[in-house]
């Protein structure tokens, strides 16, 4: 005589060998809706890590950003405080905050750098 079971057993993990054509259509739809749940129990680790590699390459990117404009108005202020004065290094500061916006990518930067050469 098969053992009957309550709707309580019908999750337990002992039962689901009993449940498991009636929960196949669950796990169907679970990885049609982009497998949610399969990342949840089995790639948590590897999301961390993934989070932290972008925050640390988002720290970088500012990082770098910031320098690079602050590097690019520093020298324009400096060339236009040498030259013409004080309405020179705000002049010139501005136009260094602008190139410096434009040099903070690296690929411009470096065109500019071998358009130079």
């Amino acid at each position: 005589m098969p053992r009957r079971t309550n709707r309580a057993e019908a999750f337990t993990i002992s039962s689901l060998r009993y449940f498991a054509p009636l929960m196949m259509p669950l796990k169907i739809a679970m990885l049609q809706s982009g497998g949610e749940a399969l990342e949840k129990v089995g790639l948590a680790e590897a999301e961390k890590r993934r989070t932290i590699g972008r925050r640390l390459i988002s720290l970088v990117k500012i990082v770098w950003t910031v320098s690079i404009v602050m590097t690019a108005t520093a020298l324009g202020a400096c060339y236009g405080w040498e030259s013409h004065g004080i309405a020179g290094a705000l002049g010139l500061g501005l136009v260094g905050l602008v190139a410096g916006g434009f040099l903070s990518s690296p690929s411009i930067l470096l065109e500019v750098l071998v358009g130079l050469t």
